[in-house]
């Protein structure tokens, strides 16, 4: 029950991921490796959570989903990444460069 989006910068030295966690009581051990690309690191991270799958963010209620935006410390190169997703939850890289 877990999605990937990715998309890459014309030049193709920035990715950018969007995984997400669709089931509603498990968290998700999830391993992205970057075939065809060389070895990058991740720059910037957003976690987003809410309280259950059905949960819907609007003005009415803020508070059904979080979003924290995470500045990476300046990791080595690597070929893969590792993530732990929450339950409902979504992790995005917003940016991973080479």
């Amino acid at each position: 029950m877990t999605d990937v989006f990715a998309s890459r910068s014309a030049s193709a030295d920035k990715l950018f991921l969007l995984v997400m966690n669709r089931h509603p009581r498990k968290r998700a051990l999830v391993k992205v490796s970057f075939c065809g690309f060389d070895p990058m690191r991740p720059l910037r991270t957003k976690v987003l959570r809410s309280s259950g799958d059905d949960a819907k963010f609007s003005f009415g209620y803020p508070e059904n989903v979080r979003c924290g935006i995470v500045n990476m410390p300046k990791y080595k190169m690597m070929d893969h990444v590792n993530l732990d997703i929450p339950a409902a939850g979504i992790a995005m890289l917003l940016e991973m460069t080479s």
